[in-house]
Parts: C-alpha cells; sequence; structure tokens
C-alpha cells in the first residue's frame, strides 16, 4: 500500500470529499483505464477539517492507494499537481509520501555505499604510508577544533594561525 499525506486550505465551504475525490478522479483518467467511483473513495481518507476564518477551511487527509497495475508515482504527481491548480484550494502541502521515502532510502543506501568505500580507501592508505596497522594516526598532526569563541570568521589574523 502506497500513502500520501496532505493539508489543503480550501477558499469555501465546499464538500471537501467529493472535491478531492473529483481531483483523485482526474489524475487516474490521465494514467488509467480501469477503476470505479467505489474504488476511488475508499482511497481517502479526511483526518481533520476546521474553518480557519470565515471563507477558509484546512482539511487535513490522506490517499491510500492499494496496488494498482500502473505506475503509482504519476498517479501521486497528476493528483498533486491537481490540487495545486484547483481554483478552490489556496495552498496544499505534502507531508508523507511512501513512494519518495523508498527513493530517498535507496539514494541513503547508495551514499552509505560510497561513504564505506571511501573509508576503507583512506584506511588502506593510512595503512600503506605509515605501514601499521595500530594506532594510525598518532604521526599525523591533526589540530583540535578551535576552542573558546568562535571568532574565526571575523578575525583574519586568528583563520591565519589555526589553518
Amino acid at each position: 500500500m502506497v500513502s500520501v499525506s496532505y493539508q489543503a486550505v480550501f477558499n469555501d465551504k465546499h464538500d471537501f470529499r467529493e472535491e478531492i475525490k473529483e481531483l483523485l478522479k482526474s489524475a487516474f483518467e490521465q494514467n488509467y483505464d480501469d477503476f470505479s467511483e467505489e474504488e476511488l473513495e475508499s482511497y481517502i481518507e479526511i483526518h481533520y477539517e476546521k474553518q480557519i476564518d470565515n471563507y477558509k477551511y484546512i482539511i487535513g487527509f490522506e490517499i491510500n492507494f492499494d496496488e494498482i497495475g500502473t505506475e503509482v508515482t504519476k498517479i501521486i504527481e497528476d493528483f498533486s499537481e491537481n490540487l495545486k491548480g484547483s481554483k478552490k484550494i489556496i495552498l496544499v502541502l505534502k507531508f508523507y509520501d511512501l513512494d519518495l521515502l523508498n527513493f530517498l532510502l535507496d539514494i541513503y543506501k547508495e551514499l552509505f555505499r560510497i561513504e564505506m568505500k571511501l573509508k576503507e580507501i583512506i584506511s588502506f592508505i593510512f595503512i600503506d604510508t605509515y605501514k601499521s596497522g595500530d594506532n594510525l594516526l598518532k604521526n599525523v598532526n591533526l589540530k583540535p577544533r578551535f576552542e573558546g569563541k568562535n571568532n574565526l570568521q571575523k578575525d583574519e589574523n586568528q583563520r591565519r594561525e589555526y589553518l
């Protein structure tokens, strides 16, 4: 199941569920041939609605997609664009997108893999250079982090001395 969480500010009192369903229906029509009104209705879960002034209402809702035969990412993108393009909605925020989370997790895994390879290369260089496996940093002149107030950005003399 893929879930996406939204918050929208509507410019007037509407049947919010129906408005959301119509925008979702439009996204499905662009990407998917076989769906029903009941199916679309089952995807929508409204968490809260609150009037924030005379003509504005804030609605928190979630779209929960079952496994469907087309690319869910495209439907989410089109639905988000439909929300942004609606004349009845002043502001829309997307908070939780499981599909995006999975994509970012793949990126983070790749970054972690690269970081571990870099660590392996750096340790190889240190071991090869110092011909020892114990206390690789004992002969390396590392300066401790500057103690005291961080005036390095302001004081050019301190910065030169430190570096």
